[in-house]
């Protein structure tokens, strides 16, 4: 496990480095995979666990309140990162919701 951790720091460090750039830059994703790419213990059920801790849905989110839809919206049903960015209140109204996204979709 502690070389898990090392690989994670180092993935972090790499994404860190390109602080000049925004946040979905490529030369920031270019240098985690790298990273991984360079590592020996690397496979590709580890390289699905990593993603999911290095990234966040780059999404509004939804808290979904009293939405009728929000059990099909990948806005509600997403993996949150601890800062995750949200809508304000629900976005729906009686008509529906503009920023519906079908998961069945996604």
């Amino acid at each position: 496990m502690k070389n898990h951790e090392a690989l994670l720091d180092k993935c972090h460090e790499a994404f860190w480095n390109w602080s000049d750039h925004g946040l979905s830059s490529d030369l920031r994703i270019a240098a985690v995979f790298q990273v991984l790419a360079d590592d020996p213990l690397v496979d590709r059920q580890y390289l699905a666990q990593i993603s999911r801790k290095i990234l966040m849905p780059d999404i509004a989110m939804c808290e979904g309140g009293e939405c009728p839809v929000r059990e099909n919206c990948w806005r509600y049903l997403a993996p949150a990162d601890r800062w995750q960015s949200y809508f304000g209140t629900p976005p729906f109204t009686e008509e529906g919701c503009d920023y519906f996204w079908d998961v069945n979709e996604k």
